[in-house]
């Protein structure tokens, strides 16, 4: 009987894929699916390392049509199923200093609408600008990057403000691997539904949370989330042809890099690291080889 680890690749080792290999570009650690075209449209969505991402993406000629940050899978799931309904929740608005915010955006990229009715018609045309994204982009990128979040106790939603926006009833909700997981599934059905020729990349932020709610040490806070995402994020891959996972996680946060990872605040990645991680993902998609 030959031995079930014989004849594998070099990547399969941990004395050839880590110890003897290119700790700065990591050959083989990404191994997507299917290439991307040169001038494919992509959509990112997700933390601000998504947004860095996306950003030195396009300096090396990707083609970013739209970046959205996003905390929790929850709030992606939630916005893919509004854009669809075109749902929106009147409710679901703060006034401050005479101005209307919407509670579910994760950023606020205005100074606040003059009427509440005003704000209503910039969340509705929102919704369709993220339905028209969901509709013709070719490849969506998602990177996940905390499971602790605000819910609204009478419609379940999720907050995306924070601070003093969120109504005193808002309530603390850390999301469990299997609740990520029924999350995840359920973004990629809605996505593929609505565009069959969609790809999903996912990604699992490798910068750390901040802060935490939980009553834990925010180290640990911080382990628990990413293990938690980095599990439900491999499950769907395995389960969906049509599901990429991205390694940037394991590339900035190994101790086995050749290339520096954070600067001093520990929670930046560095410029250095940034460029290293895009240039795999446009290697492995543009010049590399598919599964």
């Amino acid at each position: 009987m030959k031995h079930p680890y014989e004849n594998l690749p070099d990547r399969a080792f941990w004395r050839s894929g880590v110890v003897f290999t290119d700790r700065e570009t990591w050959p083989d650690l990404y191994v997507p699916s299917t290439l991307l075209a040169q001038d494919a449209e992509v959509a990112l969505f997700g933390s601000e390392f998504a947004r860095a991402f996306g950003q030195t993406l396009q300096e090396r000629g990707g083609h970013v049509v739209y970046s959205e940050r996003l905390s929790t899978p929850r709030q992606m799931r939630e916005l893919i199923e509004d854009s669809f309904l075109e749902a929106v929740h009147p409710a679901l608005f703060a006034e401050r200093d005479g101005c209307f915010f919407d509670l579910l955006r994760s950023e606020m990229t205005h100074d606040g609408a003059e009427t509440l009715r005003a704000a209503v018609e910039m969340r509705r045309a929102h919704l369709s600008r993220m339905a028209d994204q969901f509709h013709r982009c070719e490849t969506l990128i998602l990177s996940l990057c905390q499971t602790e979040g605000m819910i609204d106790p009478e419609t379940g939603r999720s907050f995306g403000a924070t601070g003093d926006l969120l109504p005193a009833t808002a309530k603390h909700h850390r999301f469990s691997a299997k609740e990520v997981a029924s999350d995840l599934r359920r973004i990629h059905k809605m996505l593929r539904a609505n565009n069959p020729h969609l790809r999903l990349i996912l990604m699992v932020d490798p910068v750390p949370i901040t802060e935490t709610r939980s009553g834990a040490h925010v180290l640990s806070a911080n382990t628990r989330a990413k293990a938690t995402l980095r599990a439900a994020v491999g499950e769907l891959a395995m389960e969906r042809g049509s599901v990429d996972y991205f390694p940037a996680y394991e590339m900035v946060t190994t101790w086995a890099a050749d290339v520096d990872a954070f600067e001093d605040d520990l929670s930046t990645v560095h410029p250095a690291m940034m460029e290293a991680v895009v240039s795999m993902f446009c290697e492995a998609h543009v010049g590399g080889s598919e599964k």
